[in-house]
């Protein structure tokens, strides 16, 4: 599995409608939420410290 495919994976099973909702207020413009809180994310960050924003755009 490719870590593209990983992270987004990781994003989905961490998803909650709570998140979603909080990130909208905070980023009234964003276009795609995934909804994850960032203690959540956290927990893979150092994992995936290579792609760059490369990475971040196919996200």
């Amino acid at each position: 599995m490719n870590q593209l495919t990983e992270i987004r994976n990781f994003l989905r099973k961490n998803s909650n409608e709570k998140a979603k909702e909080s990130w909208r207020k905070f980023v009234p413009t964003s276009e795609k939420v995934y909804g994850v809180y960032l203690a959540e994310i956290n927990k893979v960050v150092s994992k995936y410290t290579f792609g760059e924003f490369e990475l971040v755009k196919e996200l």
